[in-house]
């Protein structure tokens, strides 16, 4: 929990400092922060909140992949629930495997963008 009030504060002490100064920084800081906060919004904070919006997600991409994949695709499904000592539906397993971990990456990729425009607005 610290991980993430550190970073708020600084934008919260210093963020009209880095968006007057630092405009490309600034914007990718703030699409960095859009992506976290979409991936905290899909965790389990979001599921207590909002928690049918988010299965229905799952289950909409879940039904996606066997619609448009053939039948091998819903028997490794079956098959995966039958061998999984997981009590998580097939639906929540998407959602927190696939769809939370590929927003925390595109935060964790833009926030790298904004520390290397950092540099390079620093270190001409």
């Amino acid at each position: 929990m610290i991980y993430s009030i550190i970073p708020a504060f600084l934008v919260v002490k210093y963020g009209r400092y880095i968006k007057d100064n630092y405009r490309k920084v600034f914007y990718l800081l703030l699409i960095a922060f859009m992506f976290y906060g979409s991936a905290i919004y899909v965790s389990n904070i979001g599921r207590n909140i909002h928690g049918d919006r988010i299965e229905g997600i799952g289950s909409a991409i879940h039904n996606f992949t066997i619609r448009f994949g053939d039948e091998d695709i819903e028997n490794e499904y079956t098959r995966t629930e039958a061998l999984s000592a997981s009590p998580q539906s097939i639906e929540w397993r998407i959602m927190e495997l696939v769809v939370e971990e590929s927003l925390e990456y595109l935060g964790s990729i833009f926030l790298l963008a904004t520390s290397v425009a950092f540099l390079e607005e620093i270190n001409p």
